[in-house]
């Protein structure tokens, strides 16, 4: 950003803002955001539009001017997808403690791995995480 800003943003809005092209050469690049929780469900129900007008103004709200170096935008709903049906895991207060013990605890020859059974919740490394260690067991079994 020409204001020597990262593009990186944790916002009063539920959502986080990330400059995926930051440090790459160029004028150009790519802004993204992540909404979360019942305001991604709420938008996940309008039109891909609607998500982008959205997205356009909120993203204005934390960088004044930056409607005006916006070419086009792509809108991914996670709940949408017939194959993931969400994007992350979201303990409720609490739970870490109470579930995490038991998340990742096999169920007889079922091993369980995801970014849901780490301590990174949400990102691929997670599930890489808890992945070698599941592959481990099903290897020893």
């Amino acid at each position: 950003m020409a204001e020597g800003l990262s593009g990186f943003a944790d916002t009063d809005h539920p959502m986080e803002v990330w400059d995926s092209t930051y440090g790459q050469p160029g004028g150009r690049g790519i802004l993204m955001s992540f909404i979360q929780g019942p305001k991604a469900r709420e938008l996940g129900r309008s039109s891909r539009a609607e998500q982008l007008r959205f997205e356009l103004k909120t993203i204005e709200d934390v960088y004044p001017g930056i409607r005006r170096n916006y070419e086009r935008g792509f809108v991914k709903v996670w709940d949408r997808d017939p194959w993931a049906r969400g994007a992350v895991a979201y303990l409720l207060p609490g739970q870490v403690l109470s579930l995490e013990p038991h998340i990742a605890r096999p169920e007889g020859r079922i091993h369980f791995a995801g970014e849901h059974a780490s301590s990174l919740r949400g990102w691929m490394q997670g599930a890489f995480e808890s992945g070698r260690p599941a592959a481990s067991e099903v290897d020893v079994a």
